[in-house]
């Protein structure tokens, strides 16, 4: 690609020189573009309990289905257990995702600066959600030598959504989120 810092081998995979070119990428590429939309997760009841195990949550409407039937959420999903909200949210977090959303290489770590999230609606547990990436801002940065950071990085911030697929096949709205990473180069 002519004029451009970084060269498209295939369509999944393109190679940075620097990271800010990474942040002039996503603008020209992406940044008014439709959201791109992430692979399917099929949310399973070893997935869920493998992550209260690591959160201590002993909520009874995450651990089995007789507490799910005893939840506020009963009728509304008959009685299957409820993913954990920061379950939901720990799989959008996970760098994986945002590299096959941006189609980028991953010569870069993802550092999660901030993020805000409102769930509008519960997930069974069984179901398969994807996220969707909208951004929203890209700011590139020189690291300086006497701060902390001392390497060029890019800061994105996304606009996502979560959702799940019901067994009708319906396409339910759980979460939103406002997201920002930061894409800091690895070292070799």
């Amino acid at each position: 690609m002519e004029g451009k810092n970084f060269e498209q081998n295939d369509k999944n995979s393109i190679n940075f020189k620097t990271v800010n070119e990474i942040g002039k990428y996503l603008v020209s590429e992406h940044i008014n573009d439709e959201p791109f939309k992430s692979e399917k997760i099929l949310i399973s009841k070893e997935m869920v309990y493998h992550f209260l195990s690591g959160t201590g949550d002993e909520n009874a409407l995450h651990q089995t289905e007789d507490g799910a039937k005893q939840s506020v959420f009963a009728e509304k999903l008959g009685g299957k257990m409820v993913t954990p909200g920061f379950f939901t949210e720990s799989l959008l977090a996970n760098k994986e995702n945002l590299w096959k959303a941006l189609t980028i290489e991953e010569p870069h770590e993802v550092i999660n600066i901030s993020s805000s999230t409102r769930w509008t609606a519960p997930i069974p547990v069984g179901s398969e959600v994807f996220f969707t990436f909208k951004i929203k801002k890209v700011n590139t940065m020189a690291g300086k030598p006497d701060a902390d950071i001392k390497v060029d990085w890019s800061m994105v911030e996304f606009d996502t959504k979560a959702y799940y697929i019901a067994e009708d096949g319906k396409e339910t709205l759980c979460m939103k989120n406002s997201y920002t990473v930061g894409y800091v180069p690895t070292k070799n």
